[in-house]
């Protein structure tokens, strides 16, 4: 029977390939979209899922409030690993791992970038899974390293590794403050393979956690004091046991800065969508839009395959008189819908396979097609079959329940509930249509409101370079010197912080009340030079900047910690001269010598906060340096700096990124957001409009013999036209309509995310819909037209 069903369908399709191809093409475009959006959903879930215990590994978190603020911590003391170790019942193993940046050097001195230099313990293999090429681990000994297969093949090609040194530059936050760190001979005790892409804890070199290295507080073991900390369970049952345990310690613990606000101990599993930002929210987004966009592909075939009911009525009579039931003759309709499904399914992984480079890219996931394996495979053919039943459902009973009767005397089988519910499924397609539109345009009149705002600093001439992350901090005043000295250059200035990287944060508060904690006020802080003023751009609105041998004593405000703090109102000129205690410090007042007007150095996403500026100091927290270009012509002015950045520095990357590109990049997400929805709505459009098309040739054709009629009768093509256009342009009207307070509804609380949402201008809205109505009537004319310039005499001849 089933073959019987698919051999009959096949023929009818093969009969009708204009109707064929339109519901393929619109199931095909519905399935694209679900399919990538799949990849996606099972590319992220795939993460760490290569450990072979990752469902029962846990990393221990801590929340840690500082006044109205909570910042997240992972990194945990080794005393409380250790009272994890052997007081917590169900824990298999802890490994602690920290990361840094370092620069091995390969046997000929050349040197070799490591992105991912981590340390670790004993337990590491314990907790993780660590495929051993060559060697051993031995992560228990003091200098080890274990080399990933890419980067052995790096430093030494097709010799062997093991027992080989490997000398190693320490880069990054670790080595802040060091004058001169020593560069670590690592004897190389393993090979193992190199981390998949779905792998959260990624690594290029494995160093034990027992070498001895510089710090600021000096010379130790490098997981001496603990890290971030990897916990294998014996069931995910014993959770609750370490939580109490984290959560009893961390209440009990005497801090100098903030109080204990809570333990977690989040899934390995779940680390990937708990660390990348908006990453949950994408996996969300993404299966409502493909969700959506395959809807409104079903949606599609269901509408034209109903309003063409009556070309089939003749055959549902004929074959219920010769005795097929209602089940059979569903079955016969579901076939075909199988089968076109099947048709858009290969058509749709076809296209699948063209796009998946650019949407790789534009995801920044290295999403393969098949990679995941058979769980992919199901995936997709699972949605296949449930477009498939979906899209048939209401054709097939619809056109199994027409009476033979009725059918074989002529009379009318579509009444003015099957007429209503195309027009209710012409008005869904279109207000989701309009929807996602007028979400797109939300999102990018936010994202350029923001982008062209006031920053409050010349951010665009402005340059960048990490010195930590370089290993340069000990050359900071060297390159400050070399690059302040160009003519290219107007301002150059070593700091711990310049706008959209200031992370330091301390408690302040009047001298008078500095034994009342109900007084402490939160600043963010920055230690400066006497250049910084003038390199970043900001205006120095009351008293001065520092000078020369600025006394440590010094401080400088802007506005809103010159008010949170009490210093002034609206004259910043009173601030000037006050004091101001520094909790858990040496109790030093610290004098207010000037006041800066507030500009952005954090998020957009929140107002301007307190911002306090010290004097820079001989080991700053932070290593930068800011460079103020004075030409117009950027390109020869970075071209004049790398020149003298060889000079100082030579063998190290010219790495410069501008200020302003920082708060860019803040936006990056919500401009993916745009862009998504943006291309989901296209893509409903055309849906849309295909539909349309479709259900306009049908309307057309049943009103063949009235178009007729009245052209006979003086009617004009234009008259004609808008008769049959009409109908339709007004279900794209009560769609709008309908459309308007799901966008309020869906926008308030997106942009309330934002300290400084952007003025929604109601013209772009009102021209969305005009594009929509226009699009529409243009859609409907086509056939509308074609009937109304046919000739009357063939017309009402063939009637």
């Amino acid at each position: 029977m089933i073959k019987n069903h698919l051999l009959v369908a096949l023929r009818r399709l093969r009969r009708r390939p204009g109707t064929t191809a339109l519901h393929v093409g619109g199931l095909a475009v519905g399935l694209l979209c679900c399919f990538l959006a799949l990849l996606y959903v099972l590319h992220v879930r795939a993460y760490d899922r290569h450990h072979e215990h990752a469902d029962r590994i846990v990393r221990i978190e801590e929340d840690l409030a500082i006044g109205d603020m909570t910042i997240f911590l992972i990194d945990t003391d080794a005393e409380t690993v250790e009272a994890v170790r052997t007081d917590v019942p169900g824990v298999v193993a802890a490994a602690v791992v920290d990361a840094e940046q370092g620069l091995a050097r390969r046997p000929d001195g050349l040197g070799v970038a490591v992105e991912q230099m981590l340390y670790a313990d004993s337990a590491f293999a314990d907790v993780f899974t660590v495929p051993l090429r060559a060697g051993t681990l031995a992560l228990d000994q003091p200098d080890a390293a274990v080399l990933t297969a890419s980067l052995a093949a790096t430093l030494f090609g097709d010799g062997d590794p093991i027992g080989a040194t490997v000398e190693v530059e320490r880069t990054g936050h670790h080595v802040r403050g060091i004058d001169d760190p020593t560069p670590l001979a690592l004897t190389v005790t393993g090979v193992v393979a190199d981390p998949p892409a779905t792998s959260t804890l990624a690594y290029d070199l494995l160093v034990s956690g027992r070498t001895v290295v510089d710090l600021r507080s000096g010379r130790r073991e490098r997981l001496a004091r603990g890290g971030e900390t990897f916990v294998r369970l014996d069931a995910m049952a014993d959770t609750t046991a370490l939580l109490a345990q984290l959560t009893a310690r961390g209440e009990a613990r005497e801090r100098q800065v903030g109080q204990f606000g809570g333990a977690k101990a989040t899934p390995l599993l779940a680390l990937h969508e708990h660390d990348q930002l908006g990453a949950v929210s994408y996996l969300t987004l993404f299966g409502v839009l493909a969700t959506l966009v395959l809807l409104l592909a079903c949606i599609n075939y269901a509408n034209l395959a109903t309003a063409l009911a009556l070309r089939r009525a003749t055959e549902v009579g004929v074959r219920k008189v010769l005795g097929a039931g209602r089940r059979q003759l569903a079955g016969q309709f579901f076939a075909e819908a199988f089968l076109l499904a099947a048709a858009a399914g290969v058509v749709a992984l076809s296209l699948a396979t063209l796009t998946l480079p650019s949407f790789r890219v534009f995801m920044d996931e290295e999403i393969t097609l098949f990679g995941l394996g058979s769980p992919a495979v199901f995936a997709l053919a699972a949605v296949v079959a449930a477009a498939a039943l979906f899209a048939g459902a209401y054709p097939a009973l619809t056109l199994a329940r027409f009476r033979p009767a009725a059918v074989l005397k002529g009379e009318r089988l579509q009444g003015r509930g099957g007429r209503r519910i195309r027009q209710g499924l012409v008005v869904v397609q279109f207000a989701a249509t309009a929807v996602l539109l007028a979400g797109t345009a939300v999102v990018a009149q936010q994202v350029r409101y923001a982008q062209t705002r006031d920053l409050g600093f010349r951010g665009d001439q402005t340059v960048v370079f990490n010195l930590d992350d370089l290993g340069l901090a000990r050359e900071a005043s060297a390159l400050r010197d070399a690059l302040g000295g160009l003519t290219a250059v107007r301002a150059a200035s070593v700091t711990s912080g310049v706008p959209g990287d200031v992370n330091a944060l301390s408690l302040f508060s009047n001298p008078s009340t500095a034994e009342d904690p109900t007084d402490d006020r939160q600043l963010w802080l920055a230690e400066a030079d006497p250049a910084y003023l003038d390199a970043v751009g900001l205006d120095l609105i009351a008293g001065r900047w520092f000078g020369a041998g600025e006394s440590p004593t010094s401080f400088v405000v802007n506005e809103t910690a010159a008010r949170t703090l009490g210093l002034m109102t609206d004259d910043p000129a009173a601030a000037i001269g006050q004091t101001i205690v520094r909790q858990r410090s040496d109790g030093a007042p610290l004098e207010i010598v000037g006041v800066v007007s507030d500009f952005h150095f954090a998020t957009l996403r929140r107002d301007i906060e307190g911002l306090g500026f010290a004097p820079l100091d001989e080991q700053p927290f932070k290593s930068l340096l800011a460079v103020r270009l004075a030409a117009d012509d950027l390109r020869s002015s970075l071209g004049a700096l790398e020149a003298a950045w060889a000079d100082v520095a030579p063998g190290y990357p010219f790495v410069p990124s501008f200020v302003d590109e920082v708060f860019a990049e803040e936006f990056a997400e919500d401009r993916t957001l745009g862009r998504l929805v943006g291309g989901v709505a296209l893509v409903t459009v055309l849906l849309a409009l295909f539909g349309l098309l479709g259900l306009s040739a049908y309307a057309a054709e049943q009103r063949r013999k009235e178009v007729g009629v009245r052209k006979v009768l003086g009617a004009r093509v234009g008259h004609l036209v808008g008769l049959l256009a009409r109908d339709f342009v007004a279900l794209v009207g009560v769609a709008l309509v309908v459309a308007v307070p799901i966008v309020v509804l869906l926008a308030r609380p997106w942009l309330d995310n934002f300290a400084y949402p952007a003025p929604q201008d109601p013209a772009v809205f009102l021209g969305i819909g005009l594009g929509l109505l226009v699009l529409a009537a243009a859609a409907v004319s086509v056939h509308a037209f074609r009937a109304a310039t046919a000739d009357p005499v063939r017309t009402l001849r063939h009637e």
